[in-house]
């Protein structure tokens, strides 16, 4: 599903976020990213995204290489992918419905389609009751939920979630981490970057540690270790 090798990026001002990064996740696998801010988790996600190119190295998304990717593919590669990120990113002119139905419309999804499955989805996060209403209406939980029924709508192969409970208070948190967790119980791949240790070592998953653009642990059987 995802492989890096012998990753590397450097920004401009000679910074090195991303130092001989090598990993593979495989489809079905819900995996942590952890470390401290600066660690180079978010820069990580961002070179899955094609937001930034890494300097050397392969990075593989469902046999795709990245590197490959040409500026007019790049929204359809990024059309097969479910982001969630901490400050959820709604469109706050749009009610609940419109902010999930506008991301099957990207994919040019059938209109009956969109009325059929947009509620659906809303519900599967606890939200059939608020269809109508706006994001200045909602918690924090509220419209986090809204960016999870979002990126999960069109049935994405891999969700990559950027601090999505970063903004939320801890019960919040759990009832985020179960909606992800039925997601990936579906078959969904979700790397997800993280600095909360108590998430981390509740949910009992993979957990890639990094710092310094560096991993310096890979434990399969879960724990936040730094």
């Amino acid at each position: 599903m995802i492989s890096f090798k012998n990753v590397n990026l450097i920004y401009d001002n000679d910074v090195q976020a991303l130092n001989n990064i090598n990993f593979r996740i495989n489809k079905g696998e819900f995996v942590f990213l952890v470390g401290t801010s600066g660690s180079g988790k978010s820069s990580l996600i961002k070179t899955i995204l094609k937001e930034i190119d890494c300097t050397s190295g392969d990075i593989n998304v469902n046999s795709q290489s990245i590197k490959e990717l040409k500026n007019k593919d790049i929204p359809y590669f990024r059309r097969r992918l479910g982001v969630i990120f901490q400050d959820f990113r709604l469109l706050n002119e749009k009610t609940v419905y419109e902010n999930v139905a506008t991301a099957m419309r990207v994919v040019e999804a059938d209109e009956n389609n969109i009325k059929k499955r947009v509620p659906i989805v809303l519900e599967k996060v606890g939200l059939k009751n608020k269809l109508n209403c706006y994001p200045r209406e909602l918690s924090g939980g509220e419209q986090q939920r809204v960016a999870i029924a979002r990126a999960i709508v069109n049935d994405p192969l891999l969700i990559l979630a950027d601090e999505p409970t970063g903004n939320l208070d801890p019960e919040t948190t759990l009832e985020i981490l179960k909606i992800l967790n039925e997601v990936n119980k579906s078959g969904t791949t979700i790397l997800m970057a993280t600095h909360d240790k108590e998430v981390v070592n509740n949910m009992r998953k993979r957990v890639i540690s990094m710092k310094n653009g560096k991993i310096i642990h890979d434990n399969i059987e879960g724990g936040y270790k730094l």
